[in-house]
């Protein structure tokens, strides 16, 4: 008869994956509850893969070879930059998450990822989030998951995986690990949900109904870095259903609907969320558009 070791069995399991390790320690820093769905074992492989270079051969030794791949991309027609440019002996450090708000990618890329990466390397990862308090509250739940009883319950006898230092922006393993969470200002959004059916939207053609847009439909939008009127590319679009909202109403009678975390761009202030505008705000207008525009559809 083979006896076994439940509690190894189980550290094994979430030290090789990282699926599992998110749903072992979900509950152990995230208030939200936990639901179990393929955008968890999707995000996850992203994670895993695109930090494969890191690992040790035990965690991956088992995954699908390059062969493999290759035969399911040609089948299935499947897309995935990050091992494509591996695939190509391109060495990959820095990963952009393009993704709608509100898929967990903050737990499961921000908090989960690199806290599993430094369980079984000593490595430094940073995560860089648009907003000061979506990367202190990263780290927040970083440190809550690793002083939790039950990252305690597995990890106790591992001397490497104690802590050795801790601040709003770092947390550092004796073993060596370090993960940073860091803000960068020119990023906009946080989970914005934004604007109701039948707002209007500046394309390339005119004046378009919001929901009409699709991904990849070119926009005018304001380049906060060089204060100028651009052409950019939608990058996603989602719909939700929302009964909260807030009207804006401008001195020359122009009226906006927005949800109240949707932001505006103030003169000498920047992004200001629409249930934090005053009488006071001055709002970017299209005052200085046209002559904008009409030198972009002579250049394009």
């Amino acid at each position: 008869m083979t006896y076994i070791n439940l509690k190894k069995a189980q550290e094994w399991l979430v030290r090789k994956s990282l699926p599992d390790f998110i749903r072992e320690f979900w509950d152990s820093y995230e208030t939200a509850p936990f639901v179990d769905c393929w955008l968890i074992d999707w995000q996850s492989e992203c994670f895993m893969y695109s930090v494969k270079h890191f690992l040790p051969y035990y965690v991956w030794k088992d995954w699908i070879t390059d062969e493999e791949y290759a035969k399911i991309k040609i089948e299935t027609g499947g897309v995935c930059p990050v091992r494509d440019k591996m695939f190509a002996g391109q060495h990959v450090r820095n990963h952009d998450w393009n993704m709608p708000p509100r898929h967990s990618k903050t737990s499961i890329i921000g908090v989960c990822g690199p806290t599993w990466l430094s369980i079984n390397t000593a490595c430094s990862t940073a995560t860089v989030s648009h907003n000061s308090n979506l990367s202190s509250e990263t780290n927040s739940k970083r440190l809550k998951l690793l002083q939790s009883d039950k990252f305690a319950y597995y990890f106790h006898s591992d001397p490497k995986l104690r802590l050795a230092k801790q601040s709003a922006t770092n947390i550092k393993l004796v073993g060596g690990s370090q993960m940073y969470a860091v803000c960068q200002v020119s990023f906009t959004g946080l989970g914005a949900d934004c604007f109701p059916e039948g707002t209007k939207i500046l394309t390339l053609f005119g004046y378009e109904d919001i929901s009409k847009l699709v991904d990849n439909d070119k926009i005018i939008s304001y380049n906060t870095k060089n204060s100028k009127f651009e052409i950019s590319s939608i990058q996603a679009t989602r719909r939700i259903i929302d009964d909260k909202f807030i009207r804006v109403t401008t001195t020359d009678g122009r009226t906006i609907e927005s949800t109240p975390d949707h932001r505006y761009w103030v003169v000498g202030k920047g992004y200001v969320r629409a249930s934090q505008l005053t009488k006071e705000d001055v709002l970017l207008t299209d005052s200085s558009l046209y002559n904008s525009l009409q030198d972009m559809w002579k250049n394009n």
